[in-house]
């Protein structure tokens, strides 16, 4: 998150065109690769999630929606976080 931020803040202080597409060529490589990252992190922990849901589905399915709720909130703000 820092590098992207040091890319974004160099983008900043470029005035003239020439020089930010330069940069801004430079930094798409590096900021797929880094935005790659996090969403491969959601992806695990979607996967973790449904785990997490398995077994209450089976002990008992009528508390599903309780701990469906209860994995939303951290979900949630790590989201915001990363926004």
């Amino acid at each position: 998150m820092r590098q992207l931020d040091a890319l974004a803040e160099k983008m900043e202080h470029r005035t003239k065109i020439g020089d930010l597409a330069e940069t801004a060529k430079e930094a798409e490589a590096i900021v797929r690769e880094w935005l790659t990252l996090p969403a491969r992190c959601f992806q695990l922990q979607d996967a973790v999630a449904v785990l997490e849901l398995d077994r209450p589905l089976d002990a008992s399915p009528e508390k599903l929606n309780d701990h469906s709720l209860g994995l939303q909130a951290p979900r949630q703000t790590l989201l915001e976080h990363f926004s």
